[in-house]
């Protein structure tokens, strides 16, 4: 089954009597032909063929039968047997080549499967050999699958053969041919790092160049070359790695304010080309020196000793931005800022709550951390530079009333029992309450916090207060935080006593704790 046909076998016809004699022939089975002529004269050949296709494997037996008439034997039966064999086992594989590639360094190649079956008859056991020593054969039924060991190769073009045996198969031993190419990586280009920063002052010393390592973390050799982004930024144009990159700015014509460029690393072949290393550049303007020249309580305008919470007036030079900023409140916090407009004041370590800052003048609070020490270094930085240190005494107490023209040294931020201001033209009667604000009280009770807004709990002063008007002592209704101020913002309710002398600037002295205000601001009184 599966072979060839058998091929035609002959019968000679004779006559061996006397006369003439004419033969036909005839076949008994479908399988069993007679070529042509299927007739003759004696003496002459008959042809027979069979033709086996469609039969299974087994013994097939048929005549032909020579008859002629007039002969005295007529007819004669030839005999004819067919064998028909089952075909051998024949190794049949779905690939007789296999190539497999890698770039070391790189991932290894995935194994492959070559199909072993069978393509004839019966059945057959097969085993696989390899002739060479990176390759790694696994067997499975019907399938070898093929893998390569990479450990130890080195660029090549590396040739292998796998050999397939089965004993009971007609076309053993089959062989696939195996191609293993291994190629170096290709040249990749490595960075020591990314980026670069440079800041530069208008005015000052241009940023001292960088460097940047170019490594080739691949195989063969890598030639480099840079270009740049911005006109102001500028690198080593190219070279051969290992090498080293120099990165240089230009930023003398530039307006201050933030720059980003880019230098572009190219390399051709490279498998990672190109690389951008990301370049910025921030230009400051030149900041002035930062001067301190005077340090005085807000409300009395009095040097001298500082107290917790007190606010503070500070004049210099440099101190902040050259347009005044007022405070805001941290709306997560809800605490006045201790950075405003680029200024920050230290008393200390502590920083102090801002509510003013203007390149001459700025209005703070002292830190109630600063109680203790008898005495505190005080230094303003804007935009980071520091100004010179000054020391100054820190007191329990160092009380001053506002004053409507913010010297200290005239009528008081007051208001007469019927919330109208208080003023020459307006005097206070005797025996009448007035609000007076001022400054300075120290520590209050529950305790003042730095930078916070005094809300619905009243806070009283921690020390005793008295108040006098004209030489005459008032009587204290409230002393303390001024409710819906930040914390330092003082407020007094005063009963003036009947015995009050009348006059339109009668001095107003704040004692807290022992510390007195200057006797410069002013009440009216009828």
């Amino acid at each position: 089954m599966g072979g060839a046909i058998p091929a035609a076998q002959s019968i000679q016809v004779t006559n061996s009597g006397g006369g003439t004699l004419n033969w036909s022939a005839t076949t008994s089975a479908s399988w069993l032909f007679l070529s042509l002529p299927t007739s003759g004269t004696a003496p002459s050949t008959l042809s027979v063929v069979v033709s086996p296709t469609g039969l299974g494997a087994g013994t097939y037996t048929g005549s032909v039968q020579i008859s002629a008439v007039g002969a005295s034997d007529s007819p004669q039966t030839v005999s004819v047997t067919l064998t028909v064999n089952a075909p051998p086992p024949t190794i049949s594989l779905s690939a007789v080549q296999l190539h497999f590639s890698y770039a070391i360094g790189g991932a290894a190649p995935a194994s492959q499967s070559v199909v072993v079956s069978n393509s004839g008859g019966g059945t057959f056991t097969w085993s696989a050999a390899s002739s060479a020593s990176w390759l790694t054969l696994t067997s499975a039924p019907g399938v070898l699958t093929v893998a390569v060991n990479l450990a130890g190769l080195s660029p090549n073009t590396y040739t292998g053969t796998i050999t397939i045996t089965a004993a009971a198969a007609s076309n053993s031993p089959q062989a696939v041919s195996v191609t293993l190419t291994v190629t170096a990586p290709p040249p990749s280009i490595s960075l020591s790092t990314n980026q670069a920063h440079f800041a530069y002052v208008t005015g000052g010393a241009t940023p001292a160049p960088q460097s940047i390592s170019i490594s080739n973390s691949g195989g063969g050799a890598l030639a480099w070359s840079a270009s740049s982004s911005a006109s102001w930024l500028s690198a080593t144009p190219s070279g051969t790695a290992p090498s080293t990159l120099t990165i240089t700015v230009t930023p003398t014509s530039l307006t201050p304010g933030p720059y980003q460029g880019a230098i572009t690393i190219s390399a051709t072949g490279a498998a990672n080309s190109p690389q951008t290393i990301s370049v910025s550049l921030t230009v400051s303007a030149a900041v002035p020196s930062v001067v301190i020249t005077s340090l005085t309580n807000s409300a009395s305008g009095a040097a001298g000793a500082i107290a917790p919470g007190e606010i503070i007036t500070i004049k210099g030079s440099g101190l902040g931005p050259a347009t005044g900023v007022s405070f805001s409140v941290d709306p997560n916090t809800g605490k006045v800022d201790s950075t405003l407009g680029g200024t920050v004041v230290l008393f200390g370590a502590f920083a102090a709550p801002i509510t003013y800052a203007s390149a001459t003048q700025i209005n703070a609070i002292v830190p109630y951390e600063v109680a203790g020490p008898p005495q505190i270094a005080v230094q303003v930085q804007y935009q980071g530079a520091p100004s010179n240190s000054i020391t100054v005494q820190v007191a329990a107490a160092a009380p001053g009333a506002f004053t409507f023209n913010a010297t200290g040294a005239a009528q008081a931020v007051a208001a007469n029992q019927d919330g109208s201001f208080n003023g020459p033209s307006n005097p206070a009667p005797k025996g009448s309450y007035l609000t007076i604000y001022f400054t300075g009280g120290g520590q209050t009770n529950p305790e003042g916090v730095t930078g916070s807004v005094t809300g619905a709990v009243l806070k009283w002063l921690a020390q005793p207060i008295t108040v006098t008007v004209g030489g005459q002592q008032a009587v204290v209704a409230f002393d303390g935080s001024a409710p819906t101020f930040v914390d330092g913002v003082g407020q007094l309710n005063i009963q003036l006593s009947a015995a009050t002398p009348s006059g339109s600037a009668l001095r107003l002295v704040i004692n807290v704790g022992g510390f007195s205000s200057p006797n410069t601001a002013t009440l009216a009184v009828q």
